[in-house]
């Protein structure tokens, strides 16, 4: 983590795939006012950004949540 404000966060990682899954997620939650992600270089790493309207830790742990429900329920359908 590289910064968390009372209604922000930025979070530093290197892998797009996670990044784009929690950008897309989280535009899905009425509680985020903006999602997305920025690379100054392909040699550096991705700061993925969230602004919402409570606190932010709280809605990326419901965000997070909301991904592994779905990777659950794509468990379940695979093994049909």
């Amino acid at each position: 983590m590289l910064k968390e404000g009372k209604d922000s966060i930025e979070i530093e990682t290197d892998n797009l795939t996670i990044a784009e899954i929690i950008r897309a997620y989280a535009w899905k939650n009425k509680k985020v006012v903006l999602a997305g992600w920025r690379r100054e270089h392909p040699t550096k790493p991705i700061v993925l950004v969230l602004k919402t309207k409570e606190k932010p830790r709280t809605v990326l742990k419901e965000i997070v949540d909301d991904i592994s429900s779905k990777l659950s329920e794509i468990r379940k359908n695979v093994k049909k």
